[in-house]
This record gives C-alpha cells, structure tokens and sequence, in this order.
C-alpha cells in the first residue's frame, strides 16, 4: 500500500490567499489523519509483539466452571477467548438434538437456508442471492447424505429462532446465568447453525463478543487477536481476503506474523469469541451450534463502532 503522502499533491500556495488558506488547512487535516493512522497501527504492532512473546500465544485458554467476576473481569473486559469444556452438558438439548429428532418433530416446517454456496465464491457476500426457503425435512436429508459440503448451510442471518414453530426449542437450552443477561428482551440474540460436515466460514470479525455453544458435531476454529489487524488483508467489511487453510505467502506476507490459534470445539463445549477477534471455522461433522449475544455489558454487548 502506497504511502498516504505519495497520492497526495502539496497545496499550491500562490494566488488567492483564502483560497490558499483553505486548502492548506485540509492538507494540514489530511496530514494529521495519517499521522494518527501510523500511530494506531503501530501501537497495534506493539500488541502483536507483545503477545507472541507469551507462552500462551498459540493456545486459549480452557476452564470446566467460571464465575460471572472471572468471565467478564479476566476475558470479557479483556478481549480474550476461553473455551468452557463440558459447560453445557447438562442442557435438554444434548441429549435431544440430532438430523434425526428435527426431522421427525419438525421436518414438514419450511426453513429459510442458504444454498449454492459452492457455485460463488463470495457466498457471504451475497448472502441474499443464496438464501431459499425448504421443508427443514428435505434440508436434513440434503445435510446427511452429503459425505463433505459447504453448498447448503442454515447460518444465523436465517434467524430459525424467529419462526414461532420452533420457540418449544427453547426450552431445550439453558444460557449461563453467570454470563448470558436474560433480561434482554430484543430480538436475534439467540441463533442457530445447521449444517454438513465441511461448511466453511471465512475468516472474519463481528462488531460485538458471541458466546458459541457446541451441541451436535465438531468444529475447527482458526482465531487471531483483534490487535493483528494489520496483518489481516481485511477487504471486504468484517471480511479478510486470506483463506487460512491455503495461505499465498507471497501475496499475503504480513499474514505469517499473525497469532494463529487452531481450536476444535466439542459437543458440551462453549467458545467465547471476543468482539474484533478473527475467526475461520469449519466443521468437521454434521453440527448444530448455538450462539448468544446478550451479555452483562454496555448495551448487553458493547459493540465495536467500525462501520
């Protein structure tokens, strides 16, 4: 990326004073914008350097019980993941939940999807073009005869838990208390993710900290800290143009330096993803998650203002 500097020209300051004046005082702006952009970015390094020092660059840390103090005064307010192993085995549904249970109690309820995922490479980008409505039966069938796919996939901007006919799900599940405030009383801050083994979510970021919850299957996480933005080629929104499974090290140099941390999150599971951190995900199985949004915070989530 070419310096701010080279694709700006000097004000000319001959002529009309005023004129003159006027323009100097934007270049003097632009200057000063440039000037903060090269702090930023170098503080962020700082960070990045910082971190990769730690012994615990490369792994996240994994807890059986926490405390709402612990949660949000170590990993919450902090911006840090941690897995909560087991955490949620005692909820109704891990013992309920399959392709099977759904089809059988559910299967003739029609399900917005997205599908043809694999004829266009920018699927999250045109999420819209690619989203149909199914019976959720003809969807399950679709899901467990595929050996390996990332062409159909129920994600959360389907917003499954909107559909009254499935709010009897609900009672299936048990947020924890200690971390999920149920006393927000909006909309789509519970979702669901259905799918095939091999669904593949690209690396990206979200304006707000989600708490995942692994009921059915498994999934692999590939996340990187907020503070390596710099490295992350981010083009398009919330998204990077790096595939991490197939990195081009010679397009994408500054990607190496990147914290990279490989997670498999299993049934029971919980993986707290905080606000700005970078995270690919693949399954590695038939999988059915769970997300939550509404934390003891700000907002019931205090959002990054990026865009």
């Amino acid at each position: 990326m070419k310096d701010f500097k080279e694709t700006q020209q000097k004000p000319n300051l001959h002529g009309n004073k005023e004129a003159n004046g006027t323009v100097a005082a934007q270049w003097k702006t632009q200057d000063e914008i440039q000037q903060k952009i090269i702090k930023l970015e170098s503080l962020l390094n700082l960070y990045s350097d910082l971190h990769r020092q730690s012994e615990n660059s490369q792994r996240i840390k994994v807890l059986k019980k926490i405390s709402r103090k612990v949660f949000y005064e170590q990993y919450y307010f902090t911006n840090r993941p941690v897995i909560l192993r087991s955490f949620i085995n005692d909820w109704p549904a891990m013992k309920k939940w399959s392709p099977g249970y759904f089809s059988e109690h559910f299967g003739k309820i029609p399900v917005e999807i997205t599908h043809n995922r694999e004829k266009d490479a920018a699927y999250e980008k045109n999420f819209h073009r690619n989203v149909t409505t199914i019976p959720f039966a003809d969807f399950i069938e679709l899901i467990t005869k595929a050996q390996s796919s990332n062409d159909v996939y129920l994600v959360a901007r389907n917003y499954f838990f909107s559909n009254p006919r499935f709010l009897s799900l609900k009672k299936d599940i048990k947020p924890p208390a200690a971390i999920v405030d149920p006393s927000y009383q909006g909309t789509h801050h519970m979702k669901l993710w259905f799918g095939p083994r091999g669904t593949v979510t690209p690396l990206h970021h979200d304006k707000h900290s989600i708490l995942f919850a692994q009921v059915y299957g498994r999934k692999h996480f590939k996340m990187i800290p907020s503070f390596d933005l710099p490295k992350i080629y981010n083009n398009e929104r919330y998204y990077s143009e790096v595939d991490p499974e197939n990195i081009d090290v010679l397009k994408y140099p500054d990607f190496l330096k990147a914290s990279l941390i490989d997670v498999v999150v299993n049934p029971g599971d919980m993986l707290f993803i905080p606000v700005g951190w970078w995270h690919w995900v693949r399954s590695l199985d038939i999988s059915i998650s769970v997300t939550f949004s509404n934390f003891y915070a700000e907002g019931f989530n205090t959002e990054w203002k990026c865009l």
